[in-house]
């Protein structure tokens, strides 16, 4: 990235508030999870993991890999 450019993606994330921001987290599909187990994980929605991996119904594999928008981590690890 370029100095200049870091500065600026810097200067622009300083003044974004907390509860703008999100984390990506990465996720990889288990036998038995669901798109709503998942989100409910990572304190997200439905609508926002499928927006983040460009899924267009409820269709996750096994060994997938999710990038996960989470706002919060929920308290138990999977």
């Amino acid at each position: 990235m370029p100095v200049a450019a870091k500065k600026r993606f810097l200067a622009n994330l300083a003044n974004l508030p907390a509860s703008e921001r999100t984390v990506l987290d990465r996720y990889v599909v288990k036998r038995g999870d669901t798109l709503s187990g998942i989100a409910a994980h990572f304190a997200t929605s439905i609508g926002d993991i499928r927006r983040e991996n460009g899924l267009h119904g409820n269709t996750i594999r096994i060994g997938q890999t999710l990038s996960v928008p989470a706002r919060a981590i929920a308290s138990n690890s999977r």
